[in-house]
């Protein structure tokens, strides 16, 4: 008898699963098209913190699918390109910035009061991404700079150039 009873409530199911017309057959049953959006179409915005090659100390990245374009504090723009959109995943990415320091600094036995630096490369760094949204960011980069020092009381300049391989992490939430 329950044998009966389960065999009715299967066909029952079959023949009125929502969606399946009778003509369709049951392959077709099990397909589903979600129309999610390709992951070239994705977009999002994540805020992020720290000491990055990539956006300074403080910074905005706008994200479509792979590629990150980023602006950060102070004078840093950047793009960055990942391999996956949601997930952990390495980068890659090339920057610039520039930024001015009204500050004493002693440089080869002088004090200057203004520091002026431009810099640019290219770096690699590896992202973790969490589902609530949270991510870090770690990457290394070769940094090309272009220091400039002026003390502003004697007029006394000096100017330093140089590359170093740098590291840099920050913390983020993608929206």
């Amino acid at each position: 008898m329950k044998n009966k009873f389960l065999c009715i409530g299967l066909v029952v199911i079959v023949f009125t699963f929502p969606g399946v017309s009778h003509s369709q057959g049951t392959e077709d049953i099990f397909k589903v098209d979600l129309n999610l959006p390709k992951d070239k179409d994705l977009q999002y915005i994540n805020v992020v913190l720290g000491a990055s090659l990539f956006t300074g100390s403080l910074g905005v990245e706008y994200q479509r699918g792979y590629g990150v374009y980023a602006a950060g504090y102070p004078g840093f723009v950047s793009f960055r390109y990942f391999g996956s959109v949601n997930l952990d995943s390495w980068f890659w990415g090339l920057y610039i910035g520039s930024y001015d320091l009204d500050a004493e600094v002693d440089y080869k036995n002088h004090k200057y009061n203004y520091v002026s630096e431009k810099l640019f490369g290219i770096g690699v760094g590896y992202r973790w991404q969490w589902r609530s949204g949270w991510n870090v960011n770690l990457n290394f980069g070769i940094d090309n700079y272009n220091t400039k020092y002026l003390d502003r009381n004697t007029g006394q300049t000096e100017s330093d150039k140089d590359s170093e391989i740098l590291p840099g992490i920050s913390i983020g939430y993608k929206f």
